[in-house]
This record gives C-alpha cells, structure tokens and sequence, in this order.
C-alpha cells in the first residue's frame, strides 16, 4: 500500500507484521518490499515516502517494525525516531535505520536515537 494523499486504515490477522517503509525513492521501497515478500514472513507493508506521510501512518495504524531511510529531502531518519516516539502505541516497534552510507557516526547517532539496527542498502537481503 503506497500512501500519497490518503491513508488508509489496514485490518491484517493475527501473526501478520505490521511494518511501514519509510523511503522517498520508489526504486528503495520496491526493493524492501521484495525483500520482504522473498523472506516468506507474513508482512503486511506500509509505505511513505516522507515524514509528513508516515505520521499520518502513524496515526491510522499501530506498526511492528519500522525501515527507515537516513536521507529524506525534508528532515531525516533521527527525525523519523522523534517522531515514533510520540505516538506512544509505537513503543514496542523494532526502528531500523536503512541508509546508503556506511559510516560509524551515523550508526552511532542511530543507536543513540533509540535504533534498534542500522542496514546499509547494499546489505540488504531476505534475511535483513
């Protein structure tokens, strides 16, 4: 489900992960979510390609799992943190940082933030 202008609420069954893809490239989210789908877990995604998006996500939906890009044109991945973090039903969701770079700083500041992992695109895979 691409979330542009409108979101929508999505009812998924027990056992399903709610997961939302936060990513302002369509080629990054397509990517994830083949991934996701090869993984064979029962993942029910989410996408927004902005801050703006996802927090309107957040809103409608409570997620499991959270694979947030570092680079967004407006704000970034430790917004995205700050973010989750007000909306308290959010609390329990796994927050992975999936960036293009690869520097230490960067996973620093992640885990600092409240990250639970940081991915490198180029590391991604079934099993991310």
């Amino acid at each position: 489900m691409l979330l542009n202008r409108k979101i929508a609420t999505k009812r998924t069954t027990p056992g399903t992960i709610n997961a939302l893809i936060l990513d302002d490239h369509d080629f990054d989210r397509a990517r994830i979510r083949r991934l996701a789908k090869r993984s064979k877990l029962p993942f029910n995604i989410v996408e927004a390609p902005s801050l703006d998006v996802m927090e309107q996500a957040i809103k409608a939906n409570n997620f499991d799992v959270f694979l947030m890009d570092y680079e967004l044109p407006i704000g970034n991945g430790l917004d995205a943190v700050k973010l989750v973090e007000e909306y308290g039903a959010q609390k329990d969701a796994a927050l992975i940082m999936i960036t293009g770079r690869n520097q230490m700083d960067l996973a620093v500041s992640a885990f600092r933030e409240g990250y639970h992992d940081v991915i490198t695109k180029e590391d991604l895979s079934p099993t991310f």
